[in-house]
């Protein structure tokens, strides 16, 4: 079809976008805006770069590219209503939402208003508001990291071998395993080969970390009864899996089984049915809460995290599952996909501290609030006085969140955004400088001056610096001085905005030593080879009247303390009256009656549990509530990968002080926990005796490193408590 016709004043006349045949090849031509149909595809070229390729159908990635025409000015809103065969005010509108909220403006679930108030009706009306509200799943936009880090290739850590040991039964492996090598029930003067005894070198660090978390998990009993593996099985099973670059449980049929059974103290490790059906357990009991909440503690308690200033950074993670999950944008790909965003909380050096898993709806400065909660507390709880300063990107740029943040008291410091006035070499009359993590000297001309934000404050601190490197200039607002954080030079506020790089880094080696990106736990319906997985989990209704009953027990406290001072207040009146006459009183009365309805509440309500049953199979519940549980497994497990990333620096930082040589530091550590070894089963310690490294200086280093490891006092993760000893 050609893409134009005449008109009677044989003028070209486009036929709209939505007139044309959908399932055929065309391509329309308006100056710079250039569209090519080629099913099952649709892409746009602005300026002759493509800014969006998108399945055809896709209403959202096309309002979304009418936007981006509009905005980068290729054509006005009436060329573009015409050229689509939309009506004027219907692309004013989309101008408008995306202003107003970026992409999810865009998205069915904003963009129609009864859907909206129909979902809001919805959401009200149930139960698990508040819950849904913690677990939310699947706002910010991901950068591109300009910094390069050493990273180490782990293509080769997760121990494949060819399919020897994959059998995918845990019974088989029981019997086939006497005697039994690895576990508390090992004999005393066995010995155990295993591939992965370097890995054993973090045991320190782990039992430091989860000593409280692995006692809490050892209450929690499997929901079907006895189970070899337990959940803190599950957990170190996990943990491990981090710590040896295993991505999934399809890797387990894979790896050495046996031999990391050793690893994890046990016979062998579980096989992938095993650990699927594992998983159930990690949503048990309210124990996605107690981790979540218990690992940052850990981390500040033993020193990885510094508190005080925050990095938070939005993350957006593609969803190629089955599940009918929101979409967001994709920075990378450009355009609308299924997934969600992480926000990550990080210190200084780049370390995570804590998450949140977020639906692509969900803006990000609403996530930050979310965030400063948990940061308060943290601080609070460490005994740390001085305010929270956070740092974030110009995704959160916004002059209400900010007039917010300085209600609380909190000191920001994010990069301007929109147009900057672009200042003479010479308008730059200060020099900021700092030593950056590496020890080298950074320098940057800078002007100080204030602006005016709109819905926020006329006279706000905005610092612009000119970097020679670059010939660029760049201008940062914070409010440090306004909120009473008086400690803070100009070179520590550009010296903290440039820390962000450090949360880059972060997300960039993530990705390959702890696979924040591969979202494992939400769908796990099936065992990998189609069976259904069938498995009990905490009742929902048992769980809302469990916590009814406690806000009833605790209301009902607060009513004998209220009854105890009533009958004080009457021993101490000078004229007292008859106690029948005072208990009439109104206020006494009220008081009276709440306490008896209180306590028929209770009454009845503990009726009602004894009858509901605590635990029920996962495929009785509805959507909704399996959606909240696969969210929650799923952040647990992304809680223990972040805990083996932060092991992992841990590890690092020992190893520093024993490894002089910065530049192959990573090597060196890789090599050591790569080693294999054998493991001696004595009386009252364990043996490991690691493979001789074949660098001299790395063996001389792995000596150091082994004794700092020995001065901890690392015993075994089995539940023997027997101590381990380590020889190379």
């Amino acid at each position: 079809m050609p893409d134009d016709i005449f008109n009677n004043d044989n003028q070209p006349v486009i036929i709209p976008i939505s007139e044309r045949p959908q399932d055929k090849a065309w391509t329309v031509s308006y100056g710079k805006l250039i569209v090519i149909n080629a099913p099952p595809k649709r892409k746009v070229f602005l300026n002759y770069n493509m800014v969006s390729e998108y399945e055809i159908g896709d209403v959202e990635n096309e309002r979304l590219s009418i936007v981006y025409a509009y905005i980068n000015g290729v054509a006005k809103q009436k060329e573009l209503a015409k050229l689509w065969g939309l009506h004027y005010n219907t692309v004013n509108n989309y101008i408008a939402a995306y202003k107003k909220c970026g992409f999810s403006g865009l998205t069915n679930e904003y963009y129609d208003p009864a859907a909206v108030r129909e979902k809001k009706q919805k959401a009200d009306n149930s139960s698990v508001k508040e819950e849904m509200e913690y677990y939310t799943f699947p706002t910010e936009q991901d950068e591109s990291v300009s910094e390069t880090v050493d990273i180490t290739d782990l293509s080769n850590e997760a121990g494949i071998v060819d399919t020897q040991d994959d059998t995918n039964n845990d019974e088989a492996d029981q019997a086939e395993c006497i005697p039994v090598k690895g576990g508390k029930d090992t004999k005393t003067g066995e010995i155990s080969y295993t591939k992965y005894a370097g890995r054993m070198l973090y045991y320190p660090l782990i039992n430091e970390m989860y000593h409280s978390i692995f006692k809490k998990a050892e209450k929690i009993k499997p929901a079907e009864g006895k189970k070899r593996f337990g959940l803190k099985q599950i957990i170190v099973t996990l943990l491990f899996y981090v710590l040896c670059g295993i991505a999934s449980p399809e890797e387990s049929k894979l790896i050495r089984r046996k031999e990391f059974g050793v690893l994890i103290g046990e016979p062998s490790a579980p096989c992938c049915k095993t650990l699927r059906n594992g998983l159930n357990m990690l949503t048990l009991e309210s124990f996605p809460k107690y981790i979540m909440g218990e690992l940052p503690r850990q981390y500040v308690k033993l020193g990885y995290v510094k508190l005080g200033v925050f990095y938070i950074d939005g993350h957006f993670i593609p969803y190629y599952g089955k599940q009918n999950v929101h979409k967001g944008y994709s920075t990378q790909r450009r355009i609308a996909m299924k997934g969600h965003y992480q926000n990550w909380v990080n210190d200084v050096k780049g370390r995570p501290i804590f998450f949140y898993v977020n639906n692509s709806f969900v803006k990000f400065t609403d996530a930050i609030k979310e965030s400063l909660k948990d940061a308060k507390k943290l601080m609070e709880e460490a005994g740390i006085s001085e305010r929270l300063i956070l740092v974030f990107d110009r995704g959160a740029f916004d002059g209400k969140f900010f007039k917010e943040l300085d209600g609380m008291g909190i000191g920001f410091i994010t990069w301007l955004k929109g147009k900057q006035t672009i200042l003479g070499i010479d308008d730059f009359d200060l020099m900021l400088s700092y030593k950056s993590k590496k020890g080298q000297d950074v320098s940057y001309k800078a002007k100080k001056g204030h602006i005016t934000i709109n819905k926020y404050r006329s006279s706000v601190e905005a610092i612009t610096i000119f970097d020679e490197a670059t010939q660029k200039q760049s201008t940062f607002i914070n409010n440090l001085e306004h909120v009473g954080i008086k400690n803070r030079s100009d070179s520590d506020k550009i010296e903290l905005l440039d820390g962000r790089w450090a949360q880059e880094n972060f997300f960039k080696e993530a990705k390959v030593k702890a696979n924040i990106d591969h979202q494992m736990g939400y769908q796990f319906e099936t065992d990998g080879e189609g069976e259904d997985l069938v498995y009990l989990v905490d009742n929902p209704e048992y769980i809302e009247a469990s916590d009814n009953l406690t806000r009833l027990n605790k209301k009902l406290k607060t009513s004998e303390k209220n009854i105890a001072k009533m009958m004080k207040k009457h021993g101490k009146l000078k004229r007292k009256k008859p106690i029948d006459e005072y208990l009439a009183q109104k206020g006494n009365r009220m008081i009276i009656e709440n306490n008896k309805a209180l306590k028929a509440q209770i009454e009845e309500l503990t009726k009602a549990i004894n009858i509901i049953p605590a635990r029920v199979p996962y495929n009785t519940l509805k959507e909704e509530r399996k959606d909240i549980l696969r969210t929650k497994r799923s952040s647990v497990i992304l809680s223990i990968r972040a805990s083996g990333y932060n092991i992992m620096k841990a590890f690092e930082d020992i190893s520093a002080k024993c490894f002089n040589d910065h530049r192959e530091l990573g090597k060196f550590v890789l090599s050591l926990v790569d080693t294999s070894g054998e493991v001696i089963y004595k009386k009252d310690e364990v043996l490991v005796k690691l493979k001789k490294l074949e660098t001299p200086a790395y063996q001389r280093a792995a000596e150091k490193v082994i004794a700092q490891i020995n001065q901890r006092n690392p015993v075994t993760l089995d539940g023997s408590g027997k101590r381990i000893v380590f020889e190379i």
